[in-house]
């Protein structure tokens, strides 16, 4: 979101305001195509500044960010209780799947990793990726 002087400013959880440092190399971006950003490192000198960062899409944040759960009553779909999307109850369910089925996934090659992946787990793999390069999110960018 530009700020003075067309810097973006982001705003972390703790709602602190954060700088892209000017080595980043998002430095020059004046807008992002999504409100989500995923950083490794935050240097405290004249101001706080995130560097080595990249723009994380909903659906990216939903299939592999923190946990996911659906409100039904007021249609929203979390991630840590804190990043919220409206969502049809359909297509909150179908997120809901396929983040399980991914963790699922994930989670069995991790403790054997020599181990193959039964026939069905590329076509989950093949639908996150589906999802995950779709032009358009179904998803509100957040509430």
């Amino acid at each position: 979101r530009p700020k003075r002087g067309g810097r973006i400013k982001f705003q972390l959880r703790s709602k602190q305001a954060v700088n892209l440092h000017p080595s980043s190399v998002n430095d020059e971006v004046s807008k992002f195509r999504t409100n989500w950003l995923m950083y490794h490192d935050i240097v405290r000198s004249s101001d706080v500044f995130v560097k080595d960062c990249c723009p994380v899409t909903p659906y990216a944040l939903l299939l592999f960010g923190g946990e996911i759960a659906y409100n039904a009553n007021e249609g929203v779909i979390s991630v840590d209780r804190w990043i919220k999307f409206r969502a049809p109850r359909e297509m909150a369910s179908l997120v809901l799947e396929l983040r399980h089925a991914l963790d699922d996934i994930l989670g069995a090659k991790i403790q054997n990793p020599r181990a193959e992946l039964p026939p069905v787990s590329f076509k989950i793999i093949a639908a996150a990726r589906s999802l995950l390069t779709m032009e358009g999110d179904v998803l509100d960018y957040g509430l």
